[in-house]
C-alpha cells in the first residue's frame, strides 16, 4: 500500500512538472534572442507550441477575494482572457463575453486576468458589465502565461484543462466587437458536443 502511495505521489509530481515544462518551453522560445524582423514569427510559433498543452494549475485571487486554481474550472470549457483597462481592443471585445455567457450560461467558465489595480477595475465595472471571474493585480501571472503579441490575449481550454485555441490582439471598431464570439462559439460547440473533451 505504501509503495502505491509513493508511486502516486511521483506520478502527480511528474504530471504537474510536465504541464509547467510545456508552457516554459514556449516562454523560453518566445524570449530567446532573435532579431526584430522575426519577433512576430517567434511569438506566433510560441503560441502554437502551447496548443495541446495542459494549462499549469496555477492560482490567483478573484476580485471577490476567492482564491482559485485553474483546475477548479475543470469539467467545463474555460476561456482565459488577458486584458487591461487602457487597451481599446480589450474593452471593445467585452460584448463577445456577454454573448458567450448568454449562449452558454452555465456550460463554460470565463476568467479575465488584468494587471490593473483592484480599485480601478471596480470603478470600471460600476459602469460596464463584464461577466467573468475577474482577477486584478495579476502581473506575475500574466508574465508567466501571456504569450501574446498584443492585448487582448485569449486562451480556450477544454474541460480537462488542455489548451485548444490561442488568439492574440483584437480590433477597436464596433464592427469587430463580436469577432471573438464568432471565433470561439463554434469551437466551444465542438468541445461541448465531444464527450472526450
Amino acid at each position: 500500500m505504501r509503495t502505491i502511495f509513493i508511486l502516486l505521489i511521483i506520478y502527480i509530481h511528474t504530471l504537474a512538472t510536465a504541464q509547467q515544462a510545456c508552457y516554459d518551453k514556449a516562454i523560453a522560445f518566445r524570449n530567446a534572442e532573435f532579431n526584430l524582423d522575426s519577433v512576430f514569427i517567434r511569438i506566433r510559433q510560441a503560441q502554437e507550441m502551447i496548443i495541446g498543452c495542459t494549462m499549469p494549475n496555477d492560482s490567483f485571487t478573484t476580485l471577490q477575494g476567492t482564491k482559485k486554481k485553474i483546475y477548479d474550472y475543470k469539467g467545463k470549457p474555460l476561456v482565459i482572457n488577458f486584458w487591461y483597462l487602457h487597451c481599446p481592443p480589450c474593452i471593445n471585445e467585452i460584448p463577445s463575453f456577454t454573448e458567450l455567457n448568454k449562449k452558454y450560461a452555465n456550460k463554460i467558465n470565463v476568467v479575465a486576468i488584468s494587471q490593473d489595480k483592484k480599485a480601478d477595475i471596480q470603478t470600471f465595472l460600476a459602469k460596464h458589465i463584464f461577466k467573468a471571474d475577474i482577477v486584478a493585480d495579476a502581473e506575475a501571472f500574466i508574465n508567466k502565461y501571456s504569450l501574446g503579441s498584443g492585448y487582448p490575449f485569449t486562451l480556450l481550454l477544454d474541460k480537462n484543462g488542455k489548451i485548444m485555441y490561442v488568439k492574440s490582439e483584437g480590433g477597436e471598431t464596433p464592427e469587430t466587437q463580436m469577432d471573438l464570439y464568432k471565433e470561439l462559439s463554434p469551437l466551444i460547440d465542438k468541445l461541448l458536443a465531444d464527450k472526450k473533451n
